[in-house]
């Protein structure tokens, strides 16, 4: 079901100028509100002087591309550290520069969200879809460190921008800036890069046209993104004989999938020496191939339920209330001045992102969207799926809380799907909602991936912010 509903810049000229105005009020009001927030957070909670977990690999990175002018190594994608780089030498803050321009990064996502639902909903589900974004502390704090999760959440609703304008516009330019923030989202995090074909299947079915200028439309799609990463590939093809965006695809899902050190469903996995002798390896694609084998013999041996323990343990990882904040308070690594409220900031951060997660729900169920909510649906669904079968822990899922705010501003607004598909909506929301709460309401726990391995990582010791 394709259901529209105009927004105040398509309205009759007589009405054009004023709804235009509120838009612009409306988006400036969010702005101000996520821009102040965030420098609140920057220069409170942020306020930390030290590196922890794959923070100092991104820096390490960041300034071997300052001092040396290339990339060391091949683990990752060369994204964030890109960013990083960027705005330690354009700004002259340093580590305070580079919490800056991620708040920059973060308002443009205010402002993606807004235009997203506002071309389809109107000013004011807008509205209350960017504040659950500007409000929430999990996106505030994530500004201020040093992980790639908020350029990931940025590039990801650009990605679904461009795409929404060419489901209402087929213009090649959408397509082509489509491709682009795709290709920059892989060479930030690889595993959107497979969800290309997705998109392309999507671009197929988005309109009705002639078979041959869908099909035209999804092969320059194709072809642009594989163009975008192509250069990268070759690259690390040059230096270490593999055709690949990265060597770190098979060590996480090594990691997800060792038996439980308990022998229960959930417990911790016992991956210590799996990594210790993982490490042991010269070279990154000797690592890589150890790591192939360790995961699959992995998966092989824990057959026919292997399955099932993912799907429970990792979506336990991936949405209980543990949080970055919640353990950088149980660690003691939240600056003095803020360990007596840490408390108070935990619990909010909790109600709050319980609060998103249940309207976002509830919203993908119930409010109609037509082909771009299938998108949304479709890549949440998708990452969801490579975190159960490779690893999980609460940070990966921070790029999706926008995707679930998307819809929720509109269900506040009443925007409800009223017809014979009320009570399949219902049972399907009443059922994600109930799996949602027994995550919620088990022990909040260390996950043992809080520290996510990489070669540069021997222990959950800190160091200094350069």
């Amino acid at each position: 079901m394709k259901t529209r509903v105009p927004s105040g810049l398509e309205q009759e000229p007589a009405r054009g100028g004023s709804q235009r105005n509120g838009a612009v009020a409306a988006l400036l009001i969010l702005l101000l509100v996520g821009m102040v927030l965030r420098l609140v957070g920057i220069f409170t909670v942020g306020n930390v002087p030290k590196l922890h977990g794959d923070e100092r690999y991104y820096v390490r990175a960041a300034r071997t591309l300052l001092d040396q002018g290339s990339f060391p190594g091949s683990f990752r994608p060369p994204g964030y550290a890109a960013f990083i780089a960027g705005s330690l030498r354009v700004l002259p803050w340093g580590s305070r520069g580079v919490q800056l321009a991620q708040a920059a990064v973060s308002l443009v996502a205010l402002a993606l969200v807004f235009d997203l639902v506002c071309r389809r909903f109107g000013v004011r589900p807008a509205l209350l879809s960017g504040l659950l974004c500007a409000v929430n502390p999990t996106l505030i704090h994530y500004t201020s460190l040093f992980w790639s999760e908020t350029l990931v959440a940025t590039l990801i609703l650009l990605v679904l921008w461009c795409l929404d304008r060419f489901a209402d516009e087929p213009r090649s330019r959408w397509l082509v800036a489509a491709r682009v923030a795709l290709g920059a989202t892989a060479l930030t995090r690889e595993m959107h890069l497979y969800f290309a074909p997705f998109i392309v299947a999507w671009i197929v079915s988005v309109r009705q046209r002639p078979l041959s200028s869908k099909l035209s439309a999804a092969m320059v799609f194709a072809m642009s993104v594989a163009i975008a990463v192509l250069p990268w590939m070759m690259r690390n093809h040059r230096q270490i004989g593999e055709f690949a965006l990265s060597m770190n695809r098979w060590l996480p899902a090594a990691m997800g999938n060792r038996p439980a050190l308990d022998g229960t469903l959930l417990g911790p996995g016992s991956h210590a020496e799996m990594v210790a002798a993982y490490r042991e390896y010269p070279s990154p694609v000797a690592r890589e191939a150890y790591a192939r084998r360790t995961a699959l013999d992995s998966i092989a041996e824990q057959q026919p339920w292997w399955i099932v323990r993912k799907v429970a343990r990792n979506t336990d990882l991936l949405f209980s209330p543990t949080s970055q904040l919640s353990r950088y308070a149980r660690r003691g690594w939240l600056p003095d001045e803020l360990r007596s409220v840490a408390t108070f900031l935990v619990v909010s951060e909790a109600a709050a992102y319980g609060v998103l997660m249940s309207l976002g729900i509830v919203a993908l169920w119930f409010v109609p969207g037509g082909h771009p909510k299938a998108l949304v649906v479709a890549w949440i669904i998708f990452s969801w799926g490579v975190y159960v079968i490779a690893n999980a822990n609460h940070r990966f899922r921070v790029p999706l809380l926008p995707l679930f705010a998307l819809y929720a501003g509109p269900l506040l607004c009443g925007r409800w799907v009223s017809d014979r598909t009320f009570r399949p909506r219902l049972v399907g929301a009443l059922v994600c909602l109930a799996v949602f709460a027994v995550v919620q309401l088990g022990r909040v726990r260390t996950s043992p991936n809080d520290e996510t391995a990489s070669e540069e990582e021997a222990s959950t010791t800190a160091e200094s912010i350069p």
